[in-house]
């Protein structure tokens, strides 16, 4: 039986792939994949938001999430 909170669950881990990194990712390298869904909105590259150029913010990712 499924619950409100596992249906909630399930939407919010497809919600954070759906706004991940995927772009130049071979979908068939398993690690590559984790490693853009640990990232998350945080693409590798992205410039730092200003005023935080330090790279400290969250682990190093100039993103919040």
């Amino acid at each position: 039986m499924i619950t409100d909170i596992d249906r909630l669950y399930e939407f919010t881990l497809q919600q954070i792939a759906a706004e991940s990194y995927f772009e130049g990712l071979a979908f068939t390298d398993l690690a590559q994949m984790k490693g853009a869904l640990r990232r998350g909105t945080n693409r590798i590259g992205y410039p730092p938001e200003a005023g935080n150029d330090t790279g400290v913010l969250n682990e190093g990712y100039p993103g919040y999430t």
